[in-house]
């Protein structure tokens, strides 16, 4: 009989483990299910999270050059011209930007009142004007590109006209827009410029390289995957891709290059 009760002790003892057991089990497999669900957040949610949110700061950018070109063609409407990449004062050193000079011709009452605040009687960098430089209007930064204070100080902007032979900009003068779809190109991204919206600085066609996102400092650049934006001259925004090749970017660079455009056998343009 001791020997039986001891036995019926033992396996009373021992029961307890049989639902441990299962909740063990229970949650490995709780676990197992919360791993699942934060590895599809992590490699399908949040990547197509910041897919959309790239794509729309994309349409934002664009929107901002297409805001550009508005205020280019009314300023031409107006002129008869459009304007000079930028003023030079007698020496013929610059003086005052194309950015600064369309200010009148932008959609925000708060962005045309910048031109006002602007003393043209001394130079962009001048004691007066070196208020503004900060001051710089949301229209002249593409949303995906950041502004380093420490290096830039404020106000750098990502759009630059392309001076040289050839383009929109002849070098400190300009010609009319061109008409029609994918005439010619006359700004461009340029991400991590080092320029301020102020400064009558641009990017020289001779310096840059022929390939959108190339891994030199000047050039068409920007923060976006895979192409830029660019101003056409008709005042459109188009996305150029990193894979245009050399020649047909610089066809696109120069006023005389209006034909459409072929990449990998599709229509790039038109």
């Amino acid at each position: 009989m001791g020997n039986e009760k001891s036995g019926a002790d033992n396996a009373a003892a021992a029961s307890p483990a049989k639902p441990a057991g299962k909740l063990a089990t229970l949650l490995i497999v709780a676990a197992a299910a919360v791993l699942a669900c934060v590895a599809v957040i992590r490699f399908v949610v949040l990547p197509e999270l910041d897919a959309n949110r790239e794509n729309a700061r994309i349409d934002a950018c664009a929107t901002n050059l297409r805001q550009i070109g508005k205020a280019l063609r009314a300023y031409q409407e107006r002129w008869g011209r459009l304007p000079p990449a930028c003023e030079t004062d007698e020496k013929g050193k610059p003086k005052h930007s194309w950015r600064v000079l369309i200010l009148p011709f932008m959609e925000s009452e708060e962005v045309r009142a910048l031109y006002y605040q602007y003393n043209f009687e001394e130079p962009w960098n001048g004691p007066h004007n070196r208020t503004l430089a900060k001051k710089m209007p949301p229209v002249f930064r593409c949303p995906s590109d950041t502004d380093d204070e420490e290096d830039s100080g404020g106000g750098e902007t990502s759009y630059v006209a392309v001076l040289g032979p050839g383009t929109v900009f002849d070098g400190v003068r300009a010609t009319n827009f061109p008409g029609g779809p994918g005439e010619a190109i006359v700004v461009v991204e340029a991400a991590r410029s080092g320029i301020n919206w102020l400064d009558p600085r641009d990017l020289d066609l001779q310096d840059m390289p022929r390939q959108v996102n190339a891994a030199a400092d000047k050039g068409i650049r920007s923060r976006h995957s895979g192409g830029a934006n660019e101003l056409f001259g008709d005042g459109q925004a188009r996305f150029l891709p990193d894979a245009l090749p050399p020649e047909q970017l610089e066809a696109l660079l120069s006023i005389s290059g209006g034909k459409a455009l072929l990449l990998d056998g599709e229509e790039l343009l038109r």
